[in-house]
């Protein structure tokens, strides 16, 4: 549903918008001059006075709704149209503004939101099993879902918007980057497996807002959610080239899907992904082990399922599940450290008893969840004292590396953060 702004705060919104639009610069042919825009942030403190509006704003796009939107729709709008001879100006004075009024077009635009967006990523090759051979799509969510890419997919979301100027900017093969002509058409590889969800707002085609970031996270939690139940496992193997990891991001256009752009991911996730396979005690080379990959795989896609409802709880452990998934990208082993500890709070730190205290807390409920007799208890709990002691060290007195044993610890808390969220898969599929 369309963003209904009340008809005098409308024309407020226009008369303080007009002289800031009309203001607006660009340089280089094709970027906002960011000083001459920067003034909409008053107009959004506006904004932010009326909850109706600031909320689904702030989901649809951030904090800064109108001027992230502003900034980075004025942005597409110069890429797709850009004209080097005119390197720099006024926006109001482009061709493609003649005879409108800036601000009435920005308006409009902006209370036609939310945008809808497919986000899509080209799952590894290791990560087929994913699909059985006989499958093309196994949904997730009701915005998320496994799809096979088949000649029908490639045709549904292709690689070119069919906008010259935007394809001309989009990253091509070798050949396109070396400037010749016949450069092949790319689209997305036959038979892979894509993680595609599904969300609404507004991307830009430079800052990450609030729809991107979900995606984004979406993805990471899905993967959390594999390596939490075994499904997926981590190989600590030299990776001496890194592949690309981007989204690739469609917008609805009437009944179709647009080629936006791509978002490429961090680095972190990029060194991790190609240290990801399917757990090898399940892809044993003799035959028995078939039908049980596909039976494991099933269970794993099944209890991620459970993990993507949409209420309270599965909200928690998708984003405990992201945290433990950042904590395995992460190289730099404090750090890591700290952002498992995150994920085992999210998952037993809510309604923090104060005369208990938050790491007792922690420990008798990581214990009592996962612990299956009365010695494992003891044992899970006296280890959790010993990690929550290096945590409290790293976040309170500083620490500059982790000893050997504290590394120990490091994959002990990330083997507990992944039983916790299995165990808590587990009931969320029984009561589904």
């Amino acid at each position: 549903m369309p963003i209904d702004l009340h008809e005098k705060f409308r024309l407020s919104l226009l008369n303080k918008l007009r002289p800031l639009a009309e203001a607006i610069r660009y340089n280089s042919g094709t970027y906002i001059d960011r000083v001459t825009i920067y003034p909409l942030h008053n107009l959004d403190r506006d904004i932010k006075r009326r909850k109706e509006l600031a909320e689904p704003l702030s989901e649809f796009i951030g904090d800064t709704p109108l001027y992230h939107f502003v900034s980075e729709h004025l942005s597409q709008l110069l890429r797709d149209n850009y004209d080097y001879s005119n390197q720099s100006g006024l926006v109001s004075e482009l061709p493609l503004f003649s005879g409108l009024d800036p601000a009435e077009y920005l308006v409009t635009a902006f209370e036609s939101l939310p945008w809808h967006y497919t986000v899509s990523f080209v799952l590894p090759a290791a990560f087929d099993v994913l699909l059985p051979q006989n499958t093309d799509e196994r949904v997730l969510s009701n915005s998320i879902r496994l799809l096979r890419v088949t000649d029908k997919v490639q045709d549904l979301y292709p690689l070119e918007s069919g906008i010259e100027r935007r394809d001309k900017s989009t990253p091509l093969s070798l050949m396109g980057l070396m400037g010749l002509m016949d450069a092949p058409k790319e689209s997305l590889p036959l038979g892979r497996i894509l993680f595609q969800t599904q969300v609404k707002g507004f991307i830009g085609v430079f800052d990450r807002s609030t729809p991107l970031r979900l995606a984004e996270a979406r993805l990471k939690a899905f993967l959390g959610f594999l390596l939490a139940d075994y499904t997926l496992e981590v190989s600590f193997l030299y990776v001496p080239t890194v592949p690309k990891s981007e989204l690739v991001i469609h917008q609805g256009i009437d009944a179709d899907w647009q080629y936006l752009r791509r978002h490429e991911l961090d680095e972190d996730f990029k060194q991790l992904l190609p240290k990801l396979g399917i757990n090898k005690t399940i892809t044993r080379e003799d035959k028995s082990s078939e039908g049980l990959l596909e039976e494991w795989v099933n269970l794993g896609c099944q209890r991620a399922c459970a993990g993507f409802q949409d209420n309270k709880a599965a909200r928690r452990l998708q984003l405990a599940a992201t945290w433990l998934f950042d904590s395995y990208a992460n190289n730099r082993d404090l750090l890591a450290f700290v952002q498992a500890m995150v994920s085992m709070e999210i998952l037993l730190g809510e309604k923090e008893d104060e005369e208990v205290g938050i790491g007792s807390m922690l420990r008798n409920r990581c214990a009592f969840l996962i612990g299956r007799s009365h010695n494992e208890r003891e044992e899970i709990i006296d280890q959790l004292k010993q990690i929550y002691q290096v945590r409290s060290k790293i976040v309170h007195t500083g620490k500059d590396r982790l000893t050997r044993d504290e590394v120990g610890m490091l994959f002990q808390l990330r083997h507990y953060c992944g039983r916790v969220i299995e165990r808590e898969l587990e009931i969320a599929t029984e009561t589904k």
